[in-house]
Order: C-alpha cells, then structure tokens, then sequence
C-alpha cells in the first residue's frame, strides 16, 4: 500500500514525489496506460484506503457524470519510473462554479494497474474522490475509442485492398 505524507509517495523501498513536486509533465495521449473497466472498479472498491480498510467507493460512479459532463480537462501525463507514471488534470468542481478546478492525480503502472490517487478537494485524502476517478474514466473511454478507430482503419484498409489485384 502507498503511503501518503506531504512531500511523498513511499511504498515499501521505493519513494517518489508528491505530483506537485513533479515537472516536466506531457500532453502524450498515445503513452496514456491502457486502463479498463475492471481495474476502476477494482481500485474504488476492492483497494486498502488510508484507513486499512476496503474503500467499498460506491458513490465513486458520480465520476462517470464528470466525464459525459466534460468537466475533466486535459489529461498530463509524466512517467516516474520505469514502470510508474502520475496522470493528472484539473477537474470542475460540481456543485459551484465561483470555486477553482480540483487539482487529481492518479499514479498508474505502465500495464494500467491503478496504485493510488490524491486530489486538492475535500475528500482527496482518501484516495478515491470522483476527481481523481473522473481521470481513470476519461483514459478508459479515450483510449477505448482510439483502439475501435484504429481498428476500424484496419478493417476499411483491408476490404479496400481486398478488391483490388495485384
């Protein structure tokens, strides 16, 4: 589990810092981790939260909202180590537009397995606030939709070819 302190990540020997800390960051949606549906679900639910306990985030599906609503803006991505990278945004606030956007995080391995997130909001201690989940909803569905367009290229591709001789 990722422990959380103020200039930190630490989990077991490895120690990195807090995206605040962090620059150098990039708009790359092709080195995005391809994450799914299950690891989202997996981490709001089944993950350890600062309290040693199940986060059980049920309400987290409000994130899902964030998405269709276009309140998450654009995702930066900055690769920490040879396996780890922070993904981050500003996300709108859903309640008052007078308050400035929430600043989430999420921190991610390559293979899109979810390792811990933190956010500016209120519940952002927590590690699974709709802000921070809002992230993980906005790089399913975009790299989601990256793959059924390449795939679709890949089939126009092949029929148009298929009608022509060689």
């Amino acid at each position: 589990m990722w422990e959380h302190n103020l200039t930190e990540l630490k989990n077991g020997n490895i120690n990195i810092p807090l995206p605040s800390a962090v620059t150098g960051w990039e708009d790359e949606v092709k080195k995005w981790p391809r994450i799914t549906y299950s690891s989202i679900f997996s981490y709001v639910v089944e993950s350890v939260s600062c309290d040693g306990k199940a986060m059980m985030n049920l309400k987290s599906s409000e994130a899902y909202q964030y998405l269709h609503s276009e309140k998450v803006g654009r995702v930066w991505l900055k690769e920490i180590t040879e396996d780890l990278v922070y993904l981050k945004a500003e996300i709108e606030p859903s309640q008052s537009l007078k308050t400035t956007h929430h600043k989430a995080w999420v921190l991610v391995s390559k293979t899109g397995v979810i390792q811990t997130a933190g956010c500016s909001c209120i519940a952002g201690p927590g590690r699974s606030c709709s802000h921070a989940v809002a992230i993980l909803w906005k790089v399913s569905n975009d790299s989601a939709n990256e793959s059924n367009m390449i795939l679709k290229m890949c089939k126009s591709v092949r029929f148009v070819n298929a009608g022509k001789s060689t």
